[in-house]
């Protein structure tokens, strides 16, 4: 049995808020609670308006039943009896899009108390805090026919039972336009990549992520080449997946450990909706 709110206003022009609680009084999960709020303020610029907004969340979390207890053919553990994993998070945003750049720039910080991990053969709690730090930039830039949008995300976890990539990124560079009066096209070419680290290996008998120390994944881009048309209702596309895997020897692209991406694919697709 659970009791909460929420109160907010979301109209305003300059001035937006929102807060949502809700703790639990009854049951299992007695003594659980979860608060979240943002607070958002509108900038006029010019033509454009800026936008700067901060959120924050507390919460105490009750680990669940098949955390605390479970039975299979291949894994058991009873009665675990793990304490509440506690977090405090905090952050902000600030945005600035117009018509030629679209930027935006999010800072979280967050504070989890005694998470809870998994190894291969069982859950375990940690016992004290870990604190993980981020910063996403997203800066699109936009001409009349060109454009190219990116995203970095930095991150920094002070404990090994939360691994993370330091750096992880994502650019598009396409050209887009209308030939003819008629046909929309787009063409371009796209790659994502991360740093290594130690990354969860998923043990299918659990369905969990487990931690591991052994290998490491990244540190390998994957580019992709692509054509988008469409005319009237029909939309089709075709593109060269993992394009760079052509011109190299490196074996090394997994995106798990033992779960490698796939190797060069071209990919071709329609769709075509029917209505008047």
């Amino acid at each position: 049995t659970r009791v909460g709110g929420t109160i907010g206003r979301q109209t305003g022009r300059y001035f937006r808020f929102n807060v949502a609680g809700d703790v639990c009084l009854i049951g299992y999960k007695l003594g659980e609670f979860d608060i979240n709020g943002n607070i958002e303020g509108r900038i006029p610029l010019g033509h454009d308006t800026a936008s700067i907004r901060a959120h924050a969340h507390i919460g105490n979390q009750q680990p669940d039943f098949f955390t605390q207890t479970y039975r299979s053919n291949h894994f058991q553990w009873v009665d675990n009896d793990f304490s509440k994993i506690y977090r405090v998070a905090a952050g902000g945003t600030l945005a600035y899009p117009n018509r030629y750049v679209n930027a935006r720039l999010t800072v979280n910080v967050e504070n989890i108390t005694r998470p809870i991990y998994f190894t291969t053969t069982r859950p375990q709690q940690h016992d004290g805090s870990v604190q993980v730090i981020s910063a996403d930039l997203q800066l699109n830039l936009h001409t009349r026919h060109f454009a190219l949008d990116n995203r970095i995300v930095w991150q920094k976890s002070t404990s090994n039972v939360i691994p993370l990539p330091d750096l992880s990124l994502y650019h598009n560079l396409y050209y887009y336009a209308r030939w003819f009066r008629a046909l929309d096209v787009q063409f371009g070419v796209d790659m994502r990549y991360h740093t290594a680290y130690y990354a969860p290996l998923y043990m299918p008998g659990l369905g969990q992520f487990t931690l591991q120390n052994d290998v490491k994944v990244g540190n390998y881009p994957k580019i992709t080449i692509y054509a988008n048309l469409r005319l009237k209702t029909v939309r089709f596309y075709i593109a060269g997946e993992h394009f760079n895997n052509l011109f190299g020897n490196n074996t090394h692209y997994y995106s798990m450990p033992l779960y490698p991406i796939n190797p060069s694919q071209l990919k071709l697709g329609i769709s075509w909706c029917f209505y008047n």
